[in-house]
This record gives C-alpha cells, structure tokens and sequence, in this order.
C-alpha cells in the first residue's frame, strides 16, 4: 500500500473557448465515485494550458478518477498523471 498520492490533469487548448471543470473523485468500489476528501475543483480559464495537482495523504481510496466537464465550443488535450509514496 502507499500512504500518499498526488494526481494531476492538464488541459491544453486546441481552438474554440476553453471553459468547464475538472474534479477529483474517490471510491471504494470503482463504480460510485464521490468529490475527493478535501479537494478543490479546478476551473478552466480560457487560456493555452490548465494545470491542477492534488495532494492525498493516507490512506488513500483504492480508486480515483477526474471527471472533466468541457463548456462552449472548446477542443483541448486531455493528460492524466499520478505519482504515489509509500514513507
């Protein structure tokens, strides 16, 4: 098991307007999934690149996911990353 885990998403604009959310999400069983424990949701800005790291400290749920929410007309590149600890 790891005692920490950091996940990030990256959001680069293709064309269009960038806007919507991505949020991190948790579960116990890999099909009902709920906001991540004390995490923020990052909100697109029109901009060339959005970037969110999310820092949890153990234990952590044996599941995650970001749900990204796309708006308007935007088209961008989606990348995952993640990175876990055992101390």
């Amino acid at each position: 098991g790891y005692n920490s885990a950091v996940y990030g998403v990256k959001l680069t604009k293709i064309d269009g307007t960038v806007a919507g959310t991505s949020i991190l999400e948790q579960s116990l069983d890999g099909t009902n999934y709920e906001t991540a424990t004390a995490t923020d949701t990052l909100t697109h800005a029109n901009a060339t690149t959005n970037f969110k790291n999310w820092t949890i400290t153990g234990p952590p749920f044996p599941y995650y996911r970001v749900k990204i929410t796309g708006s308007g007309t935007m088209r961008a590149k989606v990348y995952g990353y993640m990175h876990v600890k055992k101390y």
